[in-house]
């Protein structure tokens, strides 16, 4: 018996018809969080669709706009109206704009994800597909269709960045750019605490909304030296993007040179994409693509 190894992205989950798409997440903070989607919208500053690349856009967050946009908060000495409470009001903004981009931001990604998952089993049921339930999964969604679904053991799957059911840890979302990058460095003959102390405080943020690949990869390298043995590698559903690259690349450190892998694409544009992704990273056997549709197992509904 082969071993196999199902590396389950977010596409998997669209494919079983949960609305988890980061534009299905947009239009949830529309309807319930209206002011962490218009900071989003204003101040996270993309070339390309905020939306579309959500987690690395995360990194674009223009700070200099918001401190811009909140000047008005800084205190003026000499007004009449000036009380000792002006000096803090800024900064206070800063971090209560902090909170809502980090803490608020991933606690309303955890409901809406559970929002998400409330579809009726029958209704996911007609999308099953068919995968080897004695396989290992290395999961990048936060739900439980695997378990749910497909009735995969728990000790099977690994939530890379955590399940939204696993309560002793939070889940894992964020940009991949190194957050020494944003450090701000501030003189000490310049700093001017009700306007510096803000901008220090919101730029905590590149740090806090990091996904710190090599920090989890390194907790994890007991399951990915566990993997030497896997002669198939099917990735379902995911988009190789950057900002997950480095699993892909200990992965293919681990496994055998000849291990068969076999991608699912949505548009046929994306294969030739995943497939120089994949070689890049030193994938160097033959890649087979297909259609997650096209692996549907059919049952018995009428």
């Amino acid at each position: 018996m082969k071993n196999k190894l199902y590396i389950i992205g977010n596409g998997f989950d669209l494919h079983h018809n949960l609305k988890t798409s980061y534009y299905n997440f947009r239009d949830y903070l529309k309807n319930h969080n209206r002011e962490i989607y218009d900071l989003l919208e204003q101040y996270v500053c993309c070339s390309d669709d905020l939306w579309g690349n959500f987690e690395e856009n995360l990194a674009k967050l223009d700070t200099d706009e918001l401190y811009y946009d909140n000047s008005n908060l800084l205190p003026n000495i000499e007004s009449d109206d000036f009380r000792e409470h002006d000096w803090y009001v800024f900064s206070d903004e800063m971090d209560r704009i902090y909170d809502k981009l980090t803490t608020e931001l991933v606690e309303a990604f955890k409901d809406f994800i559970y929002e998400a998952m409330s579809v009726d089993d029958l209704e996911i049921l007609k999308h099953k597909i068919d995968i080897d339930i004695n396989a290992r999964f290395l999961c990048f969604n936060y739900t439980d269709t695997l378990e749910r679904i497909y009735h995969i053991q728990r000790k099977s799957i690994n939530y890379i960045h955590n399940s939204i059911k696993d309560s002793s840890e939070n889940i894992i979302l964020g940009h991949s750019i190194d957050p020494s990058k944003f450090i701000l460095k501030i003189k000490d003959e310049d700093y001017y605490y009700p306007y510096d102390e803000g901008r220090l405080t919101l730029n905590n943020y590149f740090e806090t909304m990091h996904k710190h690949t090599d920090k989890i990869i390194e907790k994890n390298r007991p399951y990915f030296n566990s993997l030497s043995n896997i002669d198939n590698v099917y990735v379902f559903g995911h988009s190789i993007s950057k900002v997950d690259i480095p699993y892909f690349e200990k992965i293919v450190q681990i496994i055998n040179r000849n291990v068969e892998w076999v991608v699912s694409y949505y548009d046929e544009e994306e294969i030739e994409t995943f497939k120089n992704t994949l070689k890049n990273i030193g994938v160097s056997s033959k890649i087979n693509f297909v259609r997650l549709e096209d692996l549907k197992k059919y049952f018995f509904y009428e």
